[in-house]
């Protein structure tokens, strides 16, 4: 009786213990800080976001995407250059930004006549 109660407890642990971690596990794996950020060329509403705020110390996941033409983004100061960005497709970028202040990230692909227009800024607090 008694091996039979400890079998059934350690089988009970293994179904509820063993999703448990993998959740906790993915949990604490994602970013607390997920951005999706599209482009557009200039003429037709430029990036989603012109400013991005984060805070110093957390990891911020960047999903970029286009809508119309093949787009770049780049943040020369955060090292950060996702490469081309097809319309429809996703890049993700993963930082941890270690220090404060205003970082100006733009598109590094010509894109249209108005290309020089492609830029925002990350705001690190």
């Amino acid at each position: 009786m008694k091996t039979e109660l400890i079998s059934l407890v350690l089988v009970l642990l293994a179904l509820v213990g063993t999703p448990t971690g993998v959740i906790l596990y993915d949990n604490a794996a994602r970013p607390a800080n997920e951005i999706t950020l599209v482009a557009h060329r200039p003429l037709d509403g430029n990036w989603s976001q012109r400013e991005i705020r984060v805070k110093r110390g957390q990891t911020v996941r960047l999903r970029l995407t286009s809508e119309d033409v093949t787009h770049g983004f780049y943040v020369p100061d955060l090292g950060i250059d996702a490469g081309p960005i097809s319309p429809g497709k996703f890049k993700t970028v993963e930082f941890t930004p270690e220090r404060t202040g205003s970082f100006r990230f733009y598109c590094n692909i010509l894109c249209s006549h108005e290309h020089g227009g492609m830029i925002g800024q990350i705001i690190v607090e």
